[in-house]
């Protein structure tokens, strides 16, 4: 079958499940996750440290929330966030990062600039750039099917 021919969706299914085990390889020395690890990059440069509602997370990452308190509360389990009520509105959870997350941040960063560097290694930088522009159409066209 011609590359061409071949499903995107499918393609793209089989490249998120090689991103994810080699994530998940790399930040296993961590004792992290891509999702937990997810979190914390969100909770570090997104929020700059600063603390986020259970639902600001749910709404970044388009997550049950469910979902989003399971992996908190194993973060919190490994020592990585703090979980508590906001002052302001009881009914808010709100999650921080410990200094034990900020401490591991830079060799989290770096699996992620290891990935970018090996998704794009036989490519030239033009050739890079328009993957990286023709993904952003992409994600344009999909936001919003879901909801």
């Amino acid at each position: 079958m011609r590359p061409e021919d071949k499903p995107i969706g499918f393609t793209l299914k089989l490249i998120h499940d090689s991103l994810q085990r080699f994530a998940n390889k790399q930040l296993k020395e961590l004792d992290l996750t891509l999702s937990q690890d997810n979190i914390l990059d969100f909770l570090i440069m997104e929020k700059r440290g600063k603390t986020a509602r259970i639902k600001d997370l749910e709404a970044h990452f388009h997550l049950q929330h469910s979902t989003v308190v399971g992996l908190v509360k194993r973060l919190e389990q490994k020592g990585f966030v703090l979980v508590g009520k906001d002052k302001k509105d009881r009914r808010c959870t709100q999650v921080s990062c410990t200094q034990k997350a900020t401490e591991k941040y830079e060799a989290m960063s770096t699996y992620r600039k290891q990935l970018d560097a090996l998704m794009v290694e036989h490519m030239s930088k033009t050739e890079a750039a328009e993957l990286a522009r023709l993904l952003e159409i992409l994600l344009a066209n999909l936001q919003g099917i879901d909801r």
